[in-house]
């Protein structure tokens, strides 16, 4: 399969002499393959490599159903972003309503801030997780980002999430970029504290909040003001943390407020887990007169 992609860069002065990273994903079912990569420029000239590459499943993800046959290869945009409808079966009940916060930073690596396309694959496998859970049928999105101090995409409550919306997110992102307005103290904090007292209401018609991502700023706590408002919410809370650090940040110290549950995601067999815990929780809610 050929896959093509143009990237733009910032012209590079004549004899300069170091190393530039181009950044780029494709996705692939389970098996082996080769790899032929060719990069050419506006000028003509060009470098190429080849590498074998093997995708498998861990012995403890066996079960662990996979999206992509064996030997299928895809654009990695096109189908991280694919529409996918909801499932809820009515038979196992009224369909549960989230509301989900999905956290859209980029991780900050080295000297250079840069959006990898790879990142985001694991919140996104978690939304959907989610939406094809059949005890779980209707959602509300909010996508934000704590670096960027802005939401990029909202909807309300409907039966199913909405993810091509998140393909332009991340292309409006500008993590190299900081405005005067970001560089201000407790900038992250007051716009998170703000966006959950606007979004988050104890006369919501929602069964439970569901934060999705990594944690963000290491040790940062909501204002005394926003703590109080969301300490009156007695919605259940959870936040599916695709980071593997251990640290509490500014999010888990949210949903630490709202006397919320944290469960680690970031492989297969976790967010199996978690969103089962998260669903048999809520059920056990439901039951409870």
């Amino acid at each position: 399969m050929l896959l093509r992609r143009t990237l733009r860069v910032d012209p590079i002065p004549e004899g300069t002499k170091g190393r530039i990273e181009l950044d780029d994903s494709f996705v692939v079912g389970e098996g082996r393959y080769s790899v032929e990569w060719r990069l050419r420029d506006s000028f003509g000239r060009h470098c190429s490599a080849e590498w074998k590459i093997e995708a498998k499943p861990k012995r403890s993800e066996r079960n662990v159903k996979m999206t992509l046959r064996p030997g299928d290869v895809d654009d990695s945009l096109v189908y991280i972003f694919r529409p996918e409808l909801g499932i809820a079966d009515p038979d196992m009940g009224r369909p549960l309503r989230l509301k989900v916060f999905l956290n859209f930073d980029v991780r900050r690596r080295r000297r250079a801030a840069r959006v990898r396309v790879w990142e985001f694959m694991p919140r996104i496998a978690v939304l959907r997780s989610l939406s094809r859970h059949p005890r779980l049928g209707q959602f509300a999105l909010v996508v934000y980002s704590l670096d960027e101090q802005d939401v990029f995409h909202s909807h309300d409550l409907q039966s199913y999430l909405e993810f091509r919306p998140l393909r332009d997110a991340l292309k409006g992102l500008s993590p190299a970029t900081v405005s005067l307005e970001q560089l201000g103290r407790d900038a992250e904090r007051d716009f998170f504290g703000e966006m959950l007292t606007r979004e988050i209401s104890a006369e919501d018609s929602i069964d439970a909040y569901v934060f999705v991502g990594p944690d963000g700023r290491f040790g940062e706590k909501l204002s005394r003001g926003a703590r109080e408002t969301l300490s009156g919410v007695e919605k259940p809370v959870f936040f599916l943390n695709t980071s593997a650090r251990p640290w509490r940040g500014l999010v888990g110290n949210a949903v630490g407020v709202l006397d919320g549950k944290e469960y680690k995601v970031w492989d297969p067999k976790k967010l199996s887990a978690g969103v089962a815990k998260l669903v048999a929780l809520l059920d056990e809610e439901q039951e409870t007169p």
